[in-house]
This record gives structure tokens, C-alpha cells and sequence, in this order.
């Protein structure tokens, strides 16, 4: 009975320790000016992660000077101005591509459990017209998840891969381009073309989870007007993200 007791007390354990993988999330994206710019082309960005209650976690790139960095609003209310662990820059005197990466870590160098996260983007260049944001749900885990070509105010050809250690060397690209949706923009159903598709699930940019099929053709009649995340799982356990537009 001793025995017995023992060996379901050490279950019940095993089933509350979540999982910790080890891997590196790698971020790039275009910058843009805003529709009302005050300061442009120079501007503010910060590039920070949160779990899905909105709990920040790490940040991993501030680029402001000084005086400027108190504009990045969104960023400074969640992290209360933590930049341990990011890669930090004065303000930013022109457009381009930035990239930065996250090694799965709090902002106290700890690995963070397995599970749903938001990347968070914030840019400025007008002292007061503010929190210019953008949020991208991902999946941190032992399967590699891929999304590209995304874009949100003022972030264009975003790209974010989470590559777990030992996960697949098979490059972003190479991967994501097996997978068509169609049509896009849809005004109902969309058809997603591919193999070895285990199951497809429909969010919404904020991540919440709004429609899950186990069929390549996907009714979205119940959604309203917007922009959506595709989420394809593989057999294989692969993870590859699209955005999509319902008219």
C-alpha cells in the first residue's frame, strides 16, 4: 500500500513539472515611419516578449536614446525599463531591418517553461501620438515553429523561428513554402495546400484560439472582417504560422 501510495504521489509530480526546452527564438523585421511622424525618420523601437496573460518575461532590443526611450510607452509599462539581457542602441536615424533573438529566458537568465507566448513590437517617431504596436503569437517548445512574411503598424516581412536545441536545420523558407493557403484574402473558406497536416487552428493576432480543423478546408463564415494567424501542425511535429485576410 506504501508502495502504491509512493508511486502515485511521484505521478502527480511528474504531471505538474512543465516542460523547459532549451532553443533560440530569431526575430527580423522592416521598420517603417508611422501615419503621423513627428520626429521621423528617426524613431524609437523596443522588441520584448510576454507570456499570454500579459506578464512580461525578457526584453530583447531597446534602441532609444535617453531622453526619447520614456516615448516607448507599451514597452516601458510591461517591463518597467528592463533591459537585462537585450541588445540596446541610441535612436534610430533610419528604416530598415532589425533582428534580434531570445534564448528562452526570463529576464533573470532562467529558462522559461514550454507554452504560448507573445512577441511584442513597439515603434515611435511622434512624441505624442504613441504605442505604433504589434503582437505575434508563437509556441515555445521541443518542434521547431516557423512564421514568415507577417507584417502589423509599421513592421513588415516579419519573420520569427523558434528552434528548439537539436530541432530541424531545415531553413524557414525551405519550410513554410511546402504550405499554401488559398484564397487569400477569403470571404469564407480557405483551402490549405500541403502534407502530412495533422491539424489546423485559426488566431487571432492577440493569440486566442478560434477555430481548430482537422480537414484542409477551413470554414471561417462564424469570423468576422480581420487579419488571422493559420497555425499548421504537422504529423511530424513541425509548427508552421500564416497570416491570413477575411474579407
Amino acid at each position: 500500500m506504501r508502495k502504491i501510495l509512493v508511486l502515485l504521489l511521484l505521478c502527480v509530480f511528474m504531471n505538474g513539472v512543465s516542460a523547459q526546452t532549451a532553443g533560440t527564438l530569431s526575430v527580423s523585421t522592416n521598420t517603417s515611419e508611422t501615419s503621423s511622424p513627428d520626429y521621423a525618420p528617426y524613431h524609437v523601437i523596443a522588441i520584448w516578449i510576454e507570456d499570454t496573460n500579459g506578464k512580461f518575461v525578457s526584453s530583447l532590443f531597446v534602441s532609444a536614446k535617453s531622453k526619447r526611450i520614456a516615448d516607448l510607452d507599451a514597452w516601458n509599462t510591461a517591463s518597467n525599463g528592463n533591459v537585462m539581457n537585450a541588445t540596446t542602441g541610441a535612436t534610430i536615424k533610419s528604416h530598415g531591418t532589425r533582428t534580434c533573438t531570445w534564448s528562452g529566458k526570463d529576464a533573470n537568465n532562467v529558462l522559461v517553461a514550454d507554452g504560448n507566448y507573445l512577441l511584442k513590437m513597439e515603434l515611435t517617431d511622434n512624441e505624442l501620438l504613441k504605442n505604433n504596436l504589434a503582437s505575434f503569437p508563437f509556441v515555445k517548445g521541443a518542434n521547431t515553429q516557423s512564421q514568415t512574411a507577417m507584417s502589423q503598424n509599421g513592421f513588415s516581412a516579419v519573420s520569427v523561428v523558434w528552434t528548439p536545441v537539436g530541432g530541424s536545420s531545415v531553413s524557414e523558407i525551405e519550410q513554410t513554402n511546402k504550405y499554401a493557403i488559398y484564397p487569400c484574402p477569403t470571404k469564407s473558406n480557405i483551402f490549405v495546400n500541403g502534407y502530412d497536416i495533422k491539424s489546423i487552428d485559426v488566431l487571432s493576432l492577440n493569440g486566442q484560439l478560434l477555430v481548430t480543423s482537422f480537414e484542409q478546408n477551413v470554414n471561417l463564415s462564424s469570423l468576422p472582417k480581420g487579419v488571422y494567424l493559420v497555425s499548421i501542425t504537422t504529423y511530424s511535429g513541425s509548427v508552421i504560422v500564416k497570416q491570413i485576410i477575411k474579407e
